[in-house]
């Protein structure tokens, strides 16, 4: 006989293994502490998976980025000193002095209609290394943080329009009345009050002589009046 567990001989009619003490007919047990890291990671489930790939994907490229960086020269993080600016011709205009450097002082000649706290945020955060002077790939993040602040304010000032026209249009269609005193058959609203000859008070139009007793049956939706107009411009017509 042979154990399940630990795959040790032993004699016939015994009941427990005497090498590790399982019982002869115990189901054979899996020790995880032999598989190695393929077999774990195949038997892992779906999200313990996805997160062991991200996080090599993401060992893989910080080692990338370190090579690059030591034996390529290539920058750590983008818009450094060490990358030349591809706006050549603008950093020329800039760069008053023309000492390949621009100081704030150059900025800020140029940007007036910036407040002065805003713009230095920009410049400051542009300035990887803190040299107090943008260089090279520094004045293209410089650049590019300056379009982002125009885009904001051109987005701000889109959503103030749209919320001005939206509540001057909400305005309008609330001051417009529902209901109306008109005619409900030719949409007049010239309507003639008077005493009949039985004493009783008369309502009736003065371009179709619909009457009636009931004030309220020459009140009308406002929207009504579309379609009751051409009728009324018929009649005229007509007449």
């Amino acid at each position: 006989m042979w154990c399940n567990n630990c795959g040790a001989e032993v004699k016939d009619g015994s009941n427990f293994c005497p090498n590790c003490g399982a019982g002869l007919n115990a189901p054979k047990t899996i020790n995880n502490s032999n598989k190695n890291f393929i077999e774990r990671f195949r038997d892992a489930n779906i999200i313990i998976k996805l997160i062991i790939i991200i996080f090599a994907v993401f060992i893989f490229l910080l080692l990338l980025s370190w090579v690059g960086h030591i034996f390529f020269g290539f920058p750590l993080e983008s818009y450094t000193e060490g990358d030349a600016t591809y706006r050549p011709s603008e950093f020329d205009q800039v760069d008053i002095d023309g000492d390949g450097a621009i100081s704030f002082y150059e900025i800020e000649d140029l940007s007036s209609d910036i407040a002065y706290n805003d713009l230095l945020d920009m410049f400051n955060g542009a300035d990887k290394n803190n040299n107090g002077v943008l260089k090279g790939a520094e004045f293209d993040g410089f650049v590019h943080r300056l379009e982002k602040y125009y885009k904001d304010i051109e987005k701000q000032q889109k959503d103030t329009q749209e919320k001005e026209d939206s509540s001057s249009s909400s305005s309008s269609i609330s001051k417009s009345p529902k209901y109306i005193d008109a005619c409900p058959e030719c949409g007049s609203r010239d309507i003639i009050e008077y005493t009949d000859s039985y004493g009783y008070i008369r309502y009736q139009c003065s371009q179709c002589d619909y009457w009636s007793y009931d004030d309220d049956d020459f009140v009308i939706e406002a929207s009504n009046i579309k379609c009751i107009l051409p009728v009324l411009e018929s009649n005229l017509a007509v007449t």
